[in-house]
């Protein structure tokens, strides 16, 4: 098998956009447009651009209309809908075009939900996309793309009893795992109920692994709620 060919080359800039914050992170391919960029970080900044070239050195030609999807430019505490970027386009069955990509939901100043996937119409002009008819993101109870549920959909109830002999897929943990965290509760070598949590100094500002089992919220209407065993001794040090 050989060796993967690696290339060294003088650093040069290829593309830029004036007054446009943050560093591009890499480029997505797009056959009919060339290549998709994001610029400005995770924050309300985020955003993507576009440009096409005939070599990837360039020169590349921006469109007319850029930013492609960004919410950050209409005022960040008007709108809902934040960190608008990472997008992608897909062709569908009958010729039409749809744009998906990440963005952030903020309420009361605070991002519960993370990033989710957000899918919008794409039309084309002099062979440019132009997602959401140009206009920002804005959610709309009543729109729905492409037959997709316009509305948050009632999840299941999820119910952990911590019985089994391993973690259940949704549950994980922060960074990467050097040594264990937690115990599956045991008597005698039999599974029981419950789940111990080994602690420790770290937080999650610190770049160890702090003693945190965690489940991604998937609604913004949503009740947790736990039982915790009494300790019967005296805590010790492990």
């Amino acid at each position: 098998m050989k060796a993967p060919r690696c290339f060294l080359a003088t650093r040069i800039t290829i593309f830029s956009l004036p007054k446009v914050r943050g560093l591009l992170q890499i480029p997505h391919k797009c056959v009919l447009c060339s290549w998709l960029r994001d610029q400005g970080g995770t924050d309300e900044f985020h955003r993507a651009s576009i440009a096409r070239s005939t070599a990837p050195e360039g020169p590349w030609l921006p469109a007319q209309k850029n930013l492609l999807v960004y919410n950050g430019g209409h005022d960040v505490k008007n709108l809902t809908v934040q960190s608008t970027s990472h997008a992608d386009f897909v062709d569908g069955l009958h010729g039409e075009w749809y744009a998906s990509y990440l963005a952030r939901r903020q309420i009361n100043d605070s991002l519960p939900l993370g990033r989710e996937n957000f899918l919008t119409t794409v039309r084309w002009q002099n062979n440019w996309p132009v997602p959401n008819g140009g206009d920002p993101t804005i959610l709309d109870g009543d729109e729905s793309v492409a037959g997709t549920p316009s509305t948050e959909r009632n999840l299941p109830s999820f119910v952990e009893h911590f019985n089994s002999t391993s973690f259940h897929p949704e549950w994980y943990r922060f960074r990467t795992l050097y040594a264990e965290i937690s115990e599956l509760e045991t008597i005698n070598g039999s599974q029981r109920e419950g789940l111990t949590l080994i602690p420790n100094a770290y937080s999650f500002s610190d770049r160890e692994q702090p003693a945190a089992l965690l489940r991604k919220q998937k609604s913004l209407n949503i009740t947790f709620k736990e039982f915790l065993l009494t300790i019967e001794s005296e805590l010790q040090y492990r």
